[in-house]
């Protein structure tokens, strides 16, 4: 079986957590693949998850060409909303990522990277909401930008995190997801009231870290 390559626009959306990944597998394994996979020459669209199960399966995979022309983020987005239950944060995580698509990766497709503004609109979140998507996607340790896309915490708390060293963040995300939100929310509000970014959040931090008994490889 030729080994395809993903398109840009086909890892917009977070990846499945492994768990549902086994799932899948197991179910391909015995049911065969449900729903084709979109493809565009010699790249995936749609289906990435589908793709590398029907792999780990030894499944052959069925496929849909996508025709020259297409709106291949509208097609992205169309097939994924109604398929995946996304909140506020996790939709504007997708939004930041569409409209950070790297130049050249539309070709074949009359579209181009949209605005934060039409990201936005089209995964109805707010401007703002996106702009702390992108904090954290691009500042952000690969963790926090995890902790989005599973629903650990908001994105608004995650872009306060992502003002922090790459090596606080993951202190903060090594704890439990109930931790993980109270101690966000509490260096979030502490950061905002002060005004402060770069070393004087980083005391805030430590602040933080202190009440909350961190310490150690966890601080």
């Amino acid at each position: 079986m030729e080994q395809l390559k993903f398109h840009p626009v086909s890892e917009i959306f977070p990846s499945m957590p492994q768990a549902e990944f086994d799932a899948l597998v197991a179910d391909i394994t015995a049911n065969g693949l449900r729903e084709p996979i979109h493809i565009m020459g010699d790249s995936v669209i749609d289906g990435r998850h589908r793709y590398r199960a029907c792999l780990q399966a030894g499944v052959e995979p069925q496929f849909v060409v996508v025709p020259d022309g297409t709106d291949l983020n509208a097609l992205v987005i169309s097939l994924n909303l109604r398929r995946r239950h996304l909140d506020e944060s996790q939709r504007a995580m997708v939004a930041a990522r569409l409209a950070n698509l790297p130049l050249g990766s539309n070709q074949h497709a009359q579209i181009c990277a949209p605005s934060q503004d039409s990201a936005a609109e089209v995964l109805n979140v707010s401007r703002r909401t996106v702009q702390h998507a992108r904090a954290v996607l691009e500042p952000g340790a690969p963790e926090l930008a995890t902790a989005v896309d599973t629903g650990v915490i908001a994105v608004s708390s995650a872009a306060a995190l992502s003002r922090l060293t790459v090596d606080a963040q993951q202190a903060v995300l090594s704890r439990t997801p109930q931790e993980i939100r109270a101690i966000a929310q509490d260096v979030g509000n502490r950061i905002q009231s002060a005004g402060v970014v770069g070393q004087s959040a980083v005391h805030i931090f430590d602040e933080v870290a202190q009440e909350a008994g961190l310490d150690g490889a966890q601080r």
